[in-house]
């Protein structure tokens, strides 16, 4: 930082020898370029196509500097990597997998996905076909590929991010925001099917059930994106960016799991256990019938299997209680809870457990991605606030 200031103050001053160095370094750059391509324009638009890293651009509009094209080119403030265009996402890093490397963390968890199945279809699917069946193949097959797209899907795709500075006031850059955006809002939630209560305050045996009520949720003023978050939005300091109806942030991923990806989370675990189980039956098939010397791989990929079932299939049975209660995950560790329940939809008293389980899951899995909060791929107009870094105060944002 104190380099890039300096740098700044001798382009200001008009320091001959600094503009010199620069211009004359990026000349040989641009020169490097050309050689290889022809175009060194073009070959530059090529790469930013496939891959852009907005966090790391320079402010546009300051002398020899690109001015962005397109809106995810000039999202500063978020801490994705775009890829294709915009088209597909992920975070930069996920300091709770690879603490000191700053690498995208997708490639591990796509890896340790692909590489068995990869060994199955390469050492076993031959065997399988002629000894048992082609059945067998072609649905462990379907399963596997279900599960990659799914994965890749979920990481890979807008979770719901909200838009920027949407809601700042006049004069925000000296001022700062008022008192008032500090403070949360009081709102009527949805309406409760059957309202849970604790077990001491229930009504007694034959008494009529309670009438529908409406719980309260509250909305707060995001300090970090300068918006009122919508109901069950959240801000991800890993992303930076808040997310709408935000489950988590996944660090194997390196995205969060919200609105527009959750049913995609969610089918990745579903057939990440299905392909586990069936490799894992696929493997002591072929042991208890070839024998040990001849099933080495199989025991392997049984080995690896086994590793693998137990995480995926206790998020798997999280995911499907969460469900059943109609709340997400940070929902249930922040809900209030009582002593003394049995029933699932009494564990988490929560505004969005409707007390209905079929209902709730119908809402929890089954609704509508909805249409994109942020046209990441739109063109970029300069005066476009939404997509600038917003000095508030003394701060920069």
């Amino acid at each position: 930082m104190v380099g890039e200031l300096a740098t700044e103050t001798e382009r200001a001053g008009g320091v001959p020898a600094s503009a010199s160095t620069l211009d004359t370094r990026d000349s040989k750059e641009r020169g490097v370029l050309s050689e290889y391509t022809g175009t060194g324009a073009g070959r530059t638009a090529v790469v930013a196509w496939l891959v852009s890293v907005p966090k790391h651009r320079t402010e546009e509009g300051r002398e020899g500097r690109e001015v962005p094209s397109r809106n995810y080119e000039a999202w500063r403030a978020s801490n994705y990597m775009y890829m294709c265009g915009g088209r597909l996402r992920t975070a930069l890093y996920c300091p709770q997998v690879v603490r000191r490397l700053r690498v995208p963390v997708l490639p591990l968890t796509v890896g340790l996905a692909v590489v068995p199945v990869v060994l199955c279809l390469v050492f076993e699917a031959a065997w399988f076909w002629h000894e048992v069946s082609p059945a067998v193949v072609v649905l462990f097959a379907y399963c596997a590929v279900q599960m990659l797209a799914s994965v890749l899907k979920a990481a890979l795709l807008d979770p719901g991010a909200l838009p920027k500075n949407v809601h700042v006031t006049d004069g925000v850059e000296k001022d700062g925001l008022p008192p008032e955006y500090h403070s949360w809002i009081e709102m009527p939630g949805p309406q409760v099917l059957r309202p849970v209560v604790p077990p001491a305050l229930a009504a007694p045996a034959g008494a009529p059930p309670p009438p529908p009520q409406r719980n309260t949720v509250y909305m707060k003023y995001c300090d970090s994106c300068y918006i009122w978050r919508p109901v069950r939005a959240s801000h991800c300091s890993k992303c930076g960016v808040c997310v709408a109806n935000m489950d988590h942030h996944c660090p194997w991923l390196g995205n969060c799991v919200g609105q527009r990806n959750y049913w995609y989370f969610f089918n990745f675990l579903a057939f990440a256990v299905a392909t586990s189980v069936y490799l894992l039956a696929m493997s002591y098939y072929k042991v208890a019938h070839a024998g040990l010397h001849a099933s080495r791989w199989s025991l392997f990929l049984g080995v690896y299997a086994s590793c693998c079932l137990p995480y995926a299939l206790l998020l798997l049975v999280f995911h499907v209680c969460l469900g059943l209660t109609g709340i997400t995950t940070r929902e249930y560790f922040g809900a209030e809870r009582h002593e003394g329940n049995t029933q699932i939809q009494d564990v988490c008293l929560d505004p969005f457990n409707s007390g209905s389980s079929l209902f709730n899951l119908r809402r929890q899995w089954f609704h509508g991605r909805g249409r994109a909060n942020v046209e990441i791929r739109g063109r970029y107009a300069p005066n476009d606030l939404r997509y600038k870094e917003l000095h508030v105060g003394t701060l920069l944002v």
